[in-house]
């Protein structure tokens, strides 16, 4: 997938999830675990988001993709994220998936 075309997914992902009520908080996060997409919040909850994209389903479903290794990477990161916002109790959080194809977005919420 093109830097062009992940930032645009990204983007599209972002601005269903504010019109849904959730606020951004920041895109991209990285730490050496590994990388989120997207962190927002949902009231008091912070809310994780994978964002995966596939031109179609003729290979599955972009959602499928998500492998325990990735799972283990990103809330490996999350963890991290937190701990640099000085969050010292685990808050109420969800890790969310955004699947995303050319005709269709689909918000699949606690996905792991």
């Amino acid at each position: 997938m093109s830097v062009k075309i992940g930032r645009a997914t990204e983007h599209r992902a972002r601005c269903y999830l504010e019109q849904q009520g959730l606020q951004f908080i920041t895109k991209n996060y990285h730490c050496g675990l590994g990388e989120i997409d997207l962190i927002m919040k949902d009231g008091n909850c912070w809310v994780f988001v994978e964002v995966r994209y596939r031109g179609n389903h003729r290979f599955g479903h972009s959602g499928e993709t998500i492998n325990a290794k990735k799972r283990y990477k990103i809330c490996a990161t999350a963890e991290v994220f937190l701990k640099n916002q000085q969050v010292n109790e685990y808050p109420p959080m969800r890790f969310d998936v955004i699947a995303i194809t050319a005709k269709q977005l689909e918000w699949i919420q606690n996905a792991f």
